[in-house]
């Protein structure tokens, strides 16, 4: 539990760096992708990109703790026999 709260604590630390050190820049970002545009600050596109990496992250991590639950309970069976 310590360990999620530490992470979760980087992790907004993190964010309030990057806020801070694109606090006075005023470039924006436009992504145009087939008649569709989004255009953002800088700032928010930075946070964007640092909260999706985390999520991707986090994805990834459960996804392999769950494929690797066969493996695991076949290991824990194989010690109570």
């Amino acid at each position: 539990m310590i360990r999620v709260l530490i992470i979760i604590l980087l992790i907004l630390s993190g964010l309030v760096a990057i806020g801070l050190a694109l606090w006075n820049k005023t470039g924006h970002v436009l992504i145009a992708v087939s008649g569709l545009q989004i255009d953002l600050s800088l700032i928010m596109f930075a946070m964007l990109l640092v909260v999706l990496f985390v999520g991707l992250y986090i994805t990834v991590r459960i996804v392999f703790q769950l494929l690797g639950i066969p493996a695991w309970l076949s290991t824990t069976n194989e010690h109570r026999h």
